[in-house]
């Protein structure tokens, strides 16, 4: 009983947290629904109003997109590239540095797991109290207590491991880093037009809902943080610098990061972005699988979100 305290104590944590929510009432429970005010009807007509008018900012949000272009098209030349690697059994990007084993008890792995299940149950805890006293709004709260989380995760998993992760990524890494996020641009769009194919409509992710949304310049400037920078390190460390190097202790690359990237993609409870988001963390793992250094996928993540993020924003400097 004893060895598995934290894993009941972590159990005890989540059944807590579902009773909460569970308990919660349903005037509280509904206004998670954020409005959708990224109606792409509206996006596409106000731009071609912007373009007709000869709109600055039109011209801004045409250059970056053509940037974006390049991008996929780097990322076809890419994905060639590694076909070929791949027929000759060579690694598909130029790293490959020895693996390094999780170096964790069974004691300190579940310790981790019991502080990242409390620290939900804290912040959840703070947040039901915040909406039913109505201190603030909602969406200000929610992503108020989101940075929380992913500080504290990003506190907890680096006070745990941070002696096996290598933080000085090599030079050469950063170029095999960019050239692997170039390639799952042309496969994340195709996953989106088989989808389509198959009656599978994409929506817009809930952070670019808020986006749209927000009008103060404060918590808009948290949530691009969160979004660019904290939220890819806490990503990272936990999924690929934790879960993937745990699970990799005992099973072979492909079944750990299969196992990681489905958890990823789970955790972020969008239906359908689940098989992008999978692929995503597929390249992640890969990357950080070859390098051994953290700071790989952080920067592709950062990436990734970063050029998204720079594209929605000058759609919504058009939109005014």
């Amino acid at each position: 009983m004893k060895k598995h305290k934290y894993i009941l104590l972590t159990a005890l944590c989540v059944l807590i947290i579902i009773a909460i929510k569970t308990m919660a009432p349903s005037s509280i429970r509904d206004d998670t629904n954020l409005k959708d005010t990224f109606n792409k009807e509206v996006v596409i007509q106000k731009m071609i109003e912007a373009e007709k008018s000869k709109d600055p900012s039109f011209y801004v949000f045409t250059v970056l997109s053509l940037s974006y272009l390049l991008l996929i098209i780097a990322g076809i030349i890419n994905l060639f590239v590694f076909f070929v690697r791949s027929l000759q059994k060579k690694s598909l990007i130029a790293a490959k540095e020895k693996q390094k084993i999780l170096p964790l008890s069974y004691q300190q792995i579940s310790r981790i797991f019991f502080d990242i299940s409390l620290l939900f149950l804290v912040v959840y805890t703070i947040n039901f109290a915040s909406r039913t006293l109505n201190w603030g709004t909602y969406i200000h709260n929610a992503i108020n207590f989101n940075l929380a989380i992913e500080i504290g995760i990003i506190v907890i998993i680096l006070w745990a491991i941070s002696p096996s992760l290598r933080l000085n990524l090599k030079k050469p890494y950063l170029l095999s880093t960019l050239q692997l996020y170039t390639a799952t641009l042309p496969l994340i769009i195709l996953t989106a037009i088989l989808l389509k194919a198959i009656g599978i409509e994409s929506q817009p992710n809930p952070a670019i809902k808020l986006l749209f949304s927000l009008e103060n310049k404060t918590i808009i400037y948290i949530l691009l943080a969160q979004i660019t920078l904290v939220g890819p390190i806490a990503e990272e460390i936990f999924f690929r610098g934790f879960i993937f190097k745990l699970s990799r202790k005992k099973y072979s690359f492909l079944l750990s990061a299969a196992l990681t990237s489905l958890i990823f993609a789970s955790m972020h409870m969008i239906t359908e972005l689940i098989l992008p988001l999978f692929i995503i963390s597929m390249a992640m793992c890969y990357l950080y699988e070859k390098t051994q250094n953290i700071v790989a996928p952080i920067i592709f993540h950062s990436i990734f979100n970063s050029a998204n993020i720079i594209l929605l924003l000058s759609i919504k400097n058009v939109l005014g």
